[in-house]
């Protein structure tokens, strides 16, 4: 965590945190060089059933996020506010401010009751709301991705919020947590979210790599915060059964919304 809003509004939310790698899929992982690209160390192959031979009958999930109007709206006004955030860069450029550019895209997207400044209380306007607060268990590995597989049958809306929170619940000051928004899965499988980010040089004690900040943002405007896309997980199903049996993070540098570091994530 590197000294970023608590803050979070929402439509629908998931809590989701955890460690794991289970036996189905130990040896398929994936890594960033010292340049910050992907090492791709998995085997995993592109047969038309989709099942790798190397590893048994374990697919990656090309599709994670589900697909809704409302979703595919929400991420189109996320990928707008890429390009529309320097706008407005003295307000929503800025430290402390994730759940402000969320609640900003939520609007853009027609959504205006549920954006704050602040998680917790986001958190409570879904509720009172009758949206969808779902806590996956936190404990190990395995109760990780059997709460994952009972939500919502192992998948989430594209569009969905995801915070990463110091305490369960996203109970805490600003500065404990970090939003974000649920955004497309590649062909390589990688899921990415959508947010403020606050990945940048001083974080690696002056080295650039990739997914921080742009440099146009750092050292031409000297701004420390960017409406931006990074990669965030990978998924794997047991062919048969399409339940997950695995889930890769991606970019364990940010922290606050990686699966492995020990916080509470929210969607």
């Amino acid at each position: 965590m590197r000294y970023h809003s608590l803050t979070l509004p929402t439509w629908s939310m998931i809590a989701i945190i955890g460690l794991m790698t289970l036996s189905a899929c130990a040896d398929q992982s994936s890594s960033l060089d010292s340049s910050g690209s992907f090492l791709n160390t998995t085997e995993v192959t592109d047969k038309s059933d989709g099942i790798n031979p190397h590893f048994g009958e374990c697919i990656l999930d090309k599709n994670f996020g589900v697909s809704t109007p409302l979703g595919d709206e929400i991420l189109h006004q996320s990928r707008l506010w890429e390009q529309e955030q320097l706008n407005e860069a003295s307000e929503y450029a800025q430290p402390r401010m994730c759940a402000h550019n969320v609640s900003r895209v939520l609007e853009m997207s027609g959504l205006h009751r549920y954006g704050d400044y602040l998680i917790p209380n986001m958190l409570n306007k879904v509720r009172v709301q009758g949206g969808q607060v779902i806590d996956l268990d936190t404990r190990d590995k395995q109760g990780f991705i059997k709460s994952l597989n009972d939500a919502l049958g192992g998948r989430i809306p594209v569009g969905a919020l995801v915070a990463g929170c110091l305490y369960r619940g996203c109970t805490g000051e600003g500065g404990d947590g970090h939003i974000a928004i649920l955004g497309e899965t590649d062909e390589n499988g990688v899921v990415y979210l959508y947010h403020n980010n606050w990945y940048r040089p001083d974080n690696e004690g002056g080295k650039r790599k990739k997914y921080m900040v742009s440099s146009e943002y750092y050292d031409d405007l000297e701004l420390r915060r960017q409406w931006m896309k990074t990669p965030w997980i990978r998924v794997f199903r047991d062919a048969n059964t399409n339940e997950i049996v695995e889930v890769e993070g991606l970019l364990p540098a940010i922290d606050d919304l990686d699966p492995y570091t020990g916080f509470f994530l929210t969607i």
